[in-house]
């Protein structure tokens, strides 16, 4: 008896050290017998009647008001039916009392003696320390964001002072000055990559002695070594001249850690070329210790609520392993800088969350979007279904495409096309690797946008060479800028009425040197994407004006037209070169036109209205040119400070024969003529055509019909023949 008692007291003093222990932790636990019935193992008296209901003796249910826990039930019922190991957690969950008090819990499944466990905690410390922890984070990411703010003002006044001092001296001087002050590191470095100017904190965040003190290792050799390990498109970053912004983890030895954000601004010439590279450094170890602490902040965007980069990192590298076959796709949105740049930051953060928004309700769930940089995405495509996995995963990006491209009305008024870029890649047909999966998807990306954006391309070793030669054609035509090999054709205009010259459209050619005359066709487009049709329409419209002045000298005085890009339109500086050229050259500005697409209106609206005004009060006249293919508003025609419209030679090619091309044409002229708006038909070819249009009352025509496009000499032998 007296072995008998003993062993019963052990017994009794083990179950009152589970007891104690659960109270400790403060759980209530129960033993699952069958199908919604548990056995209650303990309780805790003061929070149980919440969750559990008693049924019997020592049997009890859950109650069916706990939503999340009966959800939660249903995992756990699966878990404990493939008798797996480990434990099954619900995560946080809350519940309001009668009295209006607020109880958090987390609740875990298990397996214990092959008898199912269900252990439900109060959560209320752990949850209120964790809250503490993201309103710090919180208020960091604030801080951070005022950081970042600092950063791009200090960077436009040292933009703005290296690209208008022409002193070196000063302009050093001044950039020291500047950069002194700040409270974040800063490099300013030459177009080889070399540091020509930094300030101390660079050499304090590193922990390295300062120049003068000795010591092999610098600030930059640390970055560019950190970069080239943890971001496979280090190198396009710099052949591509772009802005970048990312973080670099820095493990020193023997355990100091510190993360950095680190963003790379490129400063160009007046053609484009880099001449200087300025870097930003932030230590930001103290927001990434508060994030570590919440795992939905450490791996999920703040402002989208997407996993980040770094979740994005470990889901690649997970399903790599796993030899999973998926498809990655890069999307990177179009001009993003634009709007940051005239909307603000905050109209930017809007649309990246609409285009999130847009983007998660298009994907199955086993896919995955994660937010990996400023404007750019990433989603993992898995089971793509169909013989033609490639053209499965095209139609897929073609939704993203249309999705993306719906137009987002900025602060309620201006109405903004957005377009991205897409790269794809293949596990493993591209690469069994994940860092280089990502560098071609990148590099996939990147072509995309050199073709003139909103475009798909999937990564090929062929795409490899078409961006070395795309990179080649891009220095030739800023040397060809820097050359002036260029001409400028004169095509004339006639006016229908009196079968008179009444201005001409100046046309530019590429005079090759090794390749002979380049249309416009190639050398347009990757002018625009580069930025260099800014320097090339400043050298074309210099041309012009000197044949102007040249044909004065004869006696003519005709007006000449030009064609304004988009990026032109939104250069500040371009109004005023327009007025100084016109001055240098004596050029009155009634003899210049300026022509811009229609498609040219469809983005910030306002912008272009502001810019056309200030041309137009210097005196020049506008035409909207390519009428009738792109989507402008007639309310907005009506506000534009416009005296022409060119109907596109697409309407008047068939003309003659089109019912349907004749009633647009037609009906545009009329519009046209009811705004007291003049009309010019181009592509005209042969005399039906001009028939037709002189029957609609149309009041100018172009094209091969009366002439090509023809250099000064003959265009002025035109004007002789044409005035007899």
């Amino acid at each position: 008896m007296s072995l008998n008692t003993d062993l019963i007291r052990q017994h009794a003093a083990e179950i009152n050290i589970e007891h104690a222990v659960f109270n400790a932790l403060d759980c209530t636990v129960l033993s699952r017998q069958k199908l919604d019935v548990f056995v209650l193992i303990h309780k805790i008296d003061t929070w149980s009647n919440v969750i559990i209901k008693k049924s019997s003796t020592n049997r009890v249910t859950i109650n069916v008001a706990c939503l999340f826990l009966t959800d939660f039930l249903i995992d756990a019922e699966l878990f404990w039916a493939r008798n797996e190991s480990g434990i099954l957690n619900s995560g946080f969950w809350t519940e309001q009392l009668s009295n209006g008090n607020l109880l958090h819990f987390e609740a875990l499944a298990c397996i214990s003696a092959g008898q199912p466990i269900l252990i439900i905690k109060n959560v209320a410390q752990v949850f209120a320390q964790q809250q503490r922890t993201l309103q710090a984070a919180r208020e960091t990411l604030i801080s951070n964001e005022t950081l970042q703010q600092q950063v791009d003002d200090t960077h436009q006044r040292i933009n703005e002072t290296i690209s208008t001092d022409s002193d070196d001296m000063q302009m050093l001087k001044t950039i020291s000055n500047t950069i002194d002050k700040a409270t974040f590191g800063i490099m300013v470095l030459n177009h080889k990559l070399n540091p020509i100017l930094q300030n101390p904190l660079n050499y304090r965040l590193f922990q390295l002695k300062d120049p003068g003190q000795g010591g092999t290792e610098t600030p930059i050799s640390i970055i560019f070594d950190l970069m080239k390990k943890q971001y496979p498109e280090y190198q396009r970053i710099f052949e591509s001249a772009t802005q970048w912004h990312g973080e670099l983890y820095w493990l020193a030895a023997p355990h100091y850690v510190k993360w950095l954000k680190v963003s790379i601004y490129p400063i160009k010439d007046t053609l484009g070329k880099v001449t200087h590279w300025v870097l930003y450094i932030n230590d930001i170890s103290r927001i990434k210790h508060l994030l570590q602490h919440n795992e939905k902040l450490a791996h999920y965007d703040s402002l989208t609520q997407l996993p980040n980069r770094q979740l994005f990192w470990s889901i690649v590298e997970q399903n790599c392993m796993h030899q999973e076959p998926f498809y990655l796709l890069y999307i990177d949105i179009d001009n993003f800088k634009f709007i940051n740049e005239n909307y603000g930051h905050a109209e930017g953060d809007e649309l990246l969350i609409i285009i999130a928004q847009r983007l998660q309700k298009l994907l199955k769930k086993e896919d995955v979007i994660c937010r990996i940089g400023g404007d750019e995405f990433a989603v993992i495509l898995k089971n793509v279904n169909g013989n033609n996995s490639d053209k499965s995963c095209m139609a897929i990006a073609q939704r993203v495409l249309t999705e993306v491209n719906i137009p987002y009305k900025v602060q309620h008024k201006d109405q903004l096309l957005i377009t991205a870029s897409i790269g794809v890649v293949h596990f493993p047909d591209d690469s069994n690797n994940p860092d280089l999966l990502v560098k071609y998807a990148d590099l996939a990306t990147y072509n995309a946008k050199l073709t003139g954006k909103s475009d798909i391309k999937f990564y090929s070793q062929e795409l490899q060479q078409k961006t070395a030669q795309r990179i080649s054609l891009e220095n030739a035509l800023r040397e060809a800028i820097n050359n002036d090999e260029f001409e400028v054709l004169l095509q004339p205009i006639m006016d229908i009425a009196s079968g008179k010259i009444i201005k001409a459209e100046a046309l530019v050619r590429w005079q090759s040197p090794d390749a002979g005359r380049i249309m416009p066709n190639d050398f347009i487009p990757l002018a625009e994407e580069t930025g260099l049709i800014i320097p090339l329409g400043k050298l074309v419209f210099k041309h012009v004006c000197r044949h102007i002045k040249l044909l004065q000298q004869l006696g003519y005085h005709h007006k000449v037209s030009v064609n304004l890009s988009p990026k032109q339109i939104y250069d500040n500086s371009f109004s005023p070169f327009v007025y100084h050229t016109l001055t240098e050259y004596d050029v009155p500005p009634e003899q210049i036109e300026f022509e811009i697409t229609e498609s040219s209106l469809a983005n910030n609206f306002e912008v272009v209205l502001n810019t056309l005004q200030q041309l137009k009060k210097g005196g020049v006249s506008i035409s909207v040119d390519d009428f009738g293919t792109g989507y402008s508003s007639l309310a907005y025609l009506k506000r534009l400070p416009v005296d022409y419209l060119k109907i596109d030679r697409s309407f008047i090619i068939g003309i003659a024969n089109d019912g349907g091309d004749q009633a647009i044409v037609s009906a545009v002229i009329v519009m046209a003529h009811s705004l007291k708006l003049k009309v010019i038909a181009e592509g005209v070819e042969n005399v039906e055509q001009l028939k037709c249009l002189t029957e609609m009352n149309c009041d100018a025509v172009q094209g091969y019909l009366f002439s090509r496009p023809v250099d000064l000499n003959k265009f002025t032998d035109f004007l002789q023949d044409n005035s007899k």
